[in-house]
């Protein structure tokens, strides 16, 4: 099993609210939160460490939602997209 396969357990549920400037996305399911790393992982971290790839994902979505929020209780997660345009 790689560390993706670990990160949600049955359905993934998403919301997505648009107004006229702004966009959120409500991401909920069971299982654990990501990394939103706010530093890219070094190629030689995505070679050798696991867990590198997820951060490298998180990196990435840093660089389009202007805000992210988590929090995990009872194995229930909940992610917040937040875009501007």
């Amino acid at each position: 099993m790689n560390e993706l396969e670990k990160l949600a357990t049955g359905k993934v549920k998403l919301d997505v609210s648009f107004e006229e400037f702004n966009m959120v996305s409500h991401v909920s399911y069971n299982g654990t939160t990501p990394d939103f790393s706010m530093t890219r992982p070094t190629g030689e971290e995505l070679l050798s460490e696991l867990g590198a790839q997820s951060r490298l994902s998180g990196f990435l979505i840093h660089k389009y939602a202007q805000k992210i929020q988590a929090e995990e209780k009872d194995g229930l997660c909940h992610v917040w997209f937040y875009f501007e345009h």
